[in-house]
């Protein structure tokens, strides 16, 4: 639901929604600055450029970080609010996700985990803006429990418990990132432990929150085909996502007696992802969701799972989810919901030819292939999503807040 204000500005009708579309904008332009990041990173792997002050390492987490803080969750979460009457408190979540998830992208840059000598203080900024984004996700999740009610006249139910599982996710991933700091605090060096908490912020906020939060809008414009089933496996999906963190463990840190529990998590998540591929109406949704299910599969056995990390399948596994499923997704409903300018005919080939261009950077590439000409065609291939987004984004968006309105807006 979008609420609409038109008047006369200099002789010309203009619309300006109150819909979080400067934050989707915004949300927009911080992807555009860690893609841009991401193809420096590649290049720099592929020998085109170099940097002798700049710490690659550092610019991978300030790229990430910014991915994740500043565009897929805020969009994502401007989405899920946009079906409600536009609230101005979350407007205020939104912006913040934003601010902070920036000004963690040059102490990221600089420094990594690190602390920053600020005077005569070391003062860890990075940790700082991160932890306090999840201030932000939290008050974000309270605003879902006030707005659910309306949601809920709007779309249909299965989006809604889907999203009601990604937000309990978002918020149960964010403990793993505060038991790592408590570790660290204690000065706890437990292996496991140590592990355990990171990859358990990561999968259930990456496999948690913004798989199934994107799922959710797939599921907005794809009816209740298989309704009764779609619940059960939806719901089996949300409740194992916790646990799925095992299989991502090296096997000689995981415990004999967790390594089933890993196991039957993915393997249930696996076919729950095969599942909606075969119920979603999209094709290439359902292509996304059959690698990611199938990718998911490959985890069941301890020492398959190890061979499969071995080839340094992990980095395109989050590509695929992140730049594929959910960047895909999020850009065709921001096109749907705020702008026809942003093409996702041209975003779609464009996101896949870059995924592709990652196989150089596996275990997959074949040997007798020069491996230094395929890290030139990933790094080339990289500027090819930061285009497409681009070139949408100029094309009615800008200036940022405000724009002529299309034809379908009301006059």
């Amino acid at each position: 639901m979008i609420s609409l204000r038109t008047w006369r500005a200099k002789g010309e009708l203009v619309c300006q929604d109150t819909g979080y579309s400067m934050e989707v904008r915004a949300a927009l332009w911080c992807f555009l600055l860690a893609a841009i990041a991401g193809v420096v990173l590649r290049m720099a792997g592929a020998g085109l450029v170099g940097f002798e002050t700049l710490d690659l390492s550092n610019l991978r987490r300030a790229h990430s970080h910014l991915m994740l803080f500043s565009w897929v969750t805020p969009a994502l979460a401007a989405l899920i609010a946009s079906n409600a009457t536009p609230d101005p408190k979350i407007r205020v979540f939104l912006r913040a996700m934003l601010v902070l998830g920036l000004l963690s992208f040059p102490s990221f840059l600089v420094s990594g985990y690190q602390p920053v000598q600020i005077g005569s203080a070391r003062v860890p900024l990075s940790i700082i803006f991160s932890t306090l984004s999840m201030f932000a996700w939290y008050a974000f999740a309270i605003a879902w429990i006030r707005i659910r009610g309306e949601v809920q006249t709007t779309t249909n139910a299965l989006a809604v418990r889907a999203w009601d599982g990604a937000i309990f996710l978002l918020v149960l991933g964010s403990l793993g990132a505060w038991a790592r700091g408590a570790l660290t605090g204690m000065g706890n060096k437990d292996m496991f432990l140590q592990h355990a908490a990171v990859e358990f912020f990561l999968t259930t906020y990456v496999d948690g929150f913004l798989m199934i939060g994107v799922l959710g809008l797939v599921l907005t414009t794809n009816g209740d085909r298989w309704k009764a089933a779609s619940k059960c496996m939806l719901g089996m999906i949300i409740v194992l996502t916790p646990f799925e963190f095992l299989a991502f463990l090296p096997i000689d840190l995981v415990p004999k007696s967790l390594r089933p529990v890993g196991a039957i998590a993915a393997l249930c998540i696996g076919l729950g992802g095969l599942y909606f591929a075969a119920s979603v109406n999209d094709h290439l949704a359902r292509a996304f969701l059959l690698v990611l299910g199938g990718g998911k599969l490959m985890l069941v056995h301890p020492e398959s799972a190890a061979e499969v990390l071995g080839l340094g399948l992990r980095i395109p596994y989050l590509h695929v989810l992140l730049l594929g499923f959910v960047t895909i997704t999020l850009v065709e409903h921001i096109s749907l919901r705020w702008s026809t300018d942003i093409n996702p005919s041209l975003v779609r080939p464009m996101v896949v030819l870059a995924l592709v261009a990652l196989l150089p950077t596996t275990g997959l590439w074949p040997s007798f292939v020069s491996r230094e000409l395929g890290l030139v065609v990933t790094a080339l291939a990289s500027v090819l999503p930061v285009g497409a987004i681009y070139l949408g984004i100029n094309a009615r968006w800008f200036p940022l807040f405000q724009h002529t309105i299309p034809s379908s807006c009301p006059r």
